[in-house]
């Protein structure tokens, strides 16, 4: 069997991710969190705040496959589905 390491993945508050990812006309605030209750982008709510999971390269992941790997994809929705 061949262990293939699993592609990290970050949480990242909303207001830097817009910093780092968007100029000109960003998205605002409420959009990006609407777009993680809805499922489009992967993220959660602790406390009052919402974060974003981002990769390396602060790119949003995905939900449908957040890693790419299927491997990495069900560690991450087994975590998602205990908390």
């Amino acid at each position: 069997m061949r262990l293939v390491p699993a592609p990290r993945f970050y949480r990242m508050k909303i207001s830097e991710f817009i910093r780092m990812n968007f100029i000109g006309r960003p998205p605002t605030v409420r959009t990006i969190r609407a777009a993680i209750v809805s499922g489009q982008w992967a993220g959660e709510k602790v406390g009052s705040s919402y974060f974003i999971f981002v990769d390396e390269h602060a790119q949003p992941i995905r939900p449908e496959s957040p890693t790419g790997n299927s491997g990495a994809d069900e560690v991450l929705r087994e975590w998602k589905q205990i908390r």
